[in-house]
């Protein structure tokens, strides 16, 4: 809607209003600490993925909004499941705009990623524990 001051959201262009929207994009920050396969799961149960950082802007975005919250790290939908020294953002997505920590990726058994003040770091996916951010389209 748009009156002559301002122009006005609409309330039901995320889900609810826990998620944060930006660029058509809806983001839920997810407050318990969860591996990287149930952090997935949630967030299809919500009709949803793990986000991806494929820009600038969605990267200073999150980072912005984890600081806000006081989250040090986040998991993000960047990995190398099944594809060996390929990062990949889901199923044959391939990560171009990678945003690694310096040294990172950097491990044996790291096949997952979570985003963290410095940049991107590999980490293992079953064993390590972190809060995650899911993403959908806009309604």
């Amino acid at each position: 809607m748009k009156d002559e001051s301002h122009s006005c959201i609409r309330e039901d262009f995320c889900p609810t209003m826990e998620w944060l929207p930006f660029n058509g994009i809806c983001y839920l920050f997810l407050e318990e600490q969860l591996n990287a396969d149930n952090n997935l799961e949630r967030c299809a149960s919500m009709n949803a993925s793990m986000v991806r950082v494929e820009d600038a802007a969605v990267h200073l975005t999150l980072q912005q909004e984890m600081a806000r919250r006081g989250i040090t790290q986040i998991w993000i939908a960047a990995n190398e499941r099944g594809t060996k020294n390929h990062w990949v953002w889901g199923p044959g997505d391939p990560v171009v705009n990678e945003g690694w920590a310096p040294g990172e990726p950097f491990g044996f058994n790291k096949e997952c990623v979570i985003l963290k003040t410095n940049g991107w770091n590999d980490v293992n996916c079953v064993n390590f524990v972190s809060n995650a951010v899911c993403e959908a389209s806009a309604l």
